[in-house]
């Protein structure tokens, strides 16, 4: 995925703020804080912003060169910034953009399934973790049935799908993927790297 010039491309404005003026800043791939797409420097206030075009979304995070300091976040069309998951969260999330709220839709529906669970007396006969487990496999997999044509539905599948779909589901699952979703090298690298089918 390249960061593309002058014409055509997703532009999107990053804003995330830090208690570091002055101070630069990397937006890096996932789980690669040595390397990056771009940098940016922060201002006096200590916010530091991204801005760019893309020829497709990625799924990124922000680094100060030496560790991440954001949440895995998707960087598509549009202005993205940085707040709490919820009003009573500590968890500062993306929002502002569809990828990235409807993540974020998908984690508060988590948390109150998880909530759910541990707060149900283990009384009611029914084995709690298996039964918290398939109800996260079914949230996880209609999330992504409707993000189909999007970064999100490719990253949950990669995420949380592949590894316990069998070959036939698998391919079943990436045919639905719109074309540009299975051309994307997020998914690709993926697949590559997918337990082999006979």
């Amino acid at each position: 995925v390249m960061m593309v010039g002058c014409g055509k491309g997703l532009r999107f404005e990053i804003e995330f703020p830090t208690n570091y003026p002055d101070a630069t800043f990397y937006l890096t791939p996932e789980d690669q804080p040595g390397n990056y797409y771009m940098k940016a420097q922060s201002d006096a206030e200590g916010v530091v912003r991204f801005k760019g075009k893309l020829s497709q979304p990625i799924v990124a995070c922000i680094s100060d060169g030496y560790a991440m300091i954001s949440h895995t976040f998707f960087v598509e069309e549009g202005l993205i910034k940085f707040g709490p998951l919820t009003e009573q969260s500590k968890e500062i999330v993306a929002y502002g953009t569809p990828a990235n709220d409807a993540h974020n839709n998908y984690v508060v529906d988590m948390n109150i399934l998880e909530t759910k669970y541990t707060t149900m007396p283990d009384t009611t006969g029914i084995n709690l973790v298996e039964a918290m487990n398939r109800d996260f496999e079914e949230l996880g997999s209609k999330v992504q049935a409707e993000n189909m044509d999007n970064i999100l539905g490719v990253y949950l599948f990669v995420k949380e799908g592949i590894f316990r779909a069998t070959c036939a589901e698998r391919d079943s699952i990436v045919a639905a993927f719109s074309p540009a979703m299975q051309a994307h090298p997020y998914l690709q690298e993926a697949l590559k790297n997918a337990p082999k089918c006979e």
